[in-house]
């Protein structure tokens, strides 16, 4: 049987959380379909890693914690039986005024047949802090909440699915990754319809790195329905259908890249407004599900000749 890992990292709050001197691209995390027995790293999956960005003007540090939830989640998770499924590579960095961090997050799910099925929550924790006293001693200052959510399969893996992650492990190999993350669109005219690919160049990619095949569903979604906030100076679409697609169904094939046409059109009397659309990417297979948010930031001006 073929196999791919299935994970999904989200970016909510304008493209990254904040809290005092320290942002994070990773704010909300998913992973899903993850095998009983079986470690995932964030990095080798995604081609990224937690990273988290220091913005106080003195030196200082950079510790990155685990917080177990406190309740269930409205969608079903339950805070993870045992915090210890979770591995920071590195937990801790002496940081200049700017400096970014990275570090990779192991996750391990127990081989026991009682999770098949489960869903669990936790907060990676990044938080700045005064450098390591002489005694090796923390001051913590200003933290974040990096939401993980963990979805694992309904039944266990096989020998080929154990065979194909130890490799996909040890080769680092790349999933099937949505591009780009992020369209930013100026000098939109309200009242027409825009091909965004002969106005802006812009295409949403879906590139399939593997021997592997899959689908996707792309859909231009609610923000209050993927977790992410629109960010300052933006406002929500009153109808995110606005931002359309013109192949809500695609297959994949392997080693493909395939281009996805976007079309715009904001009303005429929206002129001069900015608004804040999601695009729900869905990649499926029998043996993964996948979701990625491509976030397209537009600015409109006035019809010509007004």
């Amino acid at each position: 049987m073929k196999f791919l890992i299935a994970i999904f990292l989200q970016v909510i709050v304008s493209e990254v959380v904040f809290a005092g001197g320290l942002s994070s691209p990773n704010a909300s995390m998913y992973l899903g379909n993850l095998k009983i027995g079986q470690t995932y790293s964030l990095e080798k999956s995604m081609g990224m890693p937690f990273r988290a960005t220091y913005k106080d003007r003195a030196i200082g540090g950079i510790y990155i914690g685990l917080q177990n939830a406190t309740t269930t989640t409205a969608d079903g998770f339950e805070p993870i039986p045992d915090i210890g499924w979770i591995k920071i590579i590195k937990d801790y960095f002496t940081v200049d005024p700017g400096e970014e961090v990275k570090t990779d997050i192991l996750i391990t799910i127990p081989n026991d047949e009682k999770y098949l099925g489960k869903k669990y929550v936790l907060d990676i924790r990044p938080e700045t802090t005064a450098p390591r006293t002489g005694r090796g001693e923390l001051v913590i200052g200003a933290g974040l909440l990096c939401r993980l959510r963990l979805e694992i399969a309904a039944k266990p893996p096989t020998a080929e699915e154990i065979r194909q992650l130890k490799k996909q492990a040890l080769s680092g190999e790349m999933n099937v990754v949505v591009s780009p993350e992020r369209i930013f669109l100026t000098g939109v005219p309200a009242g027409e319809k825009i091909d965004l690919k002969k106005k802006y160049n812009e295409t949403l990619k879906i590139i399939n790195s593997t021997e592997y095949k899959t689908n996707a569903i792309i859909k231009s979604v609610p923000v209050k329905t993927t977790g992410l906030f629109v960010p300052e100076g933006y406002k929500e679409a009153d109808n995110p259908g606005w931002l359309s697609i013109k192949r809500g169904e695609v297959k994949i094939g392997s080693n493909k890249i395939v281009e996805i046409p976007l079309y715009l059109e904001i009303p005429e009397e929206k002129a001069g407004e900015k608004f804040y659309f999601v695009i729900r990417t869905q990649l499926i297979s029998d043996i993964r599900n996948v979701v990625y948010h491509t976030k397209v930031y537009v600015e409109t001006t006035a019809i010509s000749g007004e």
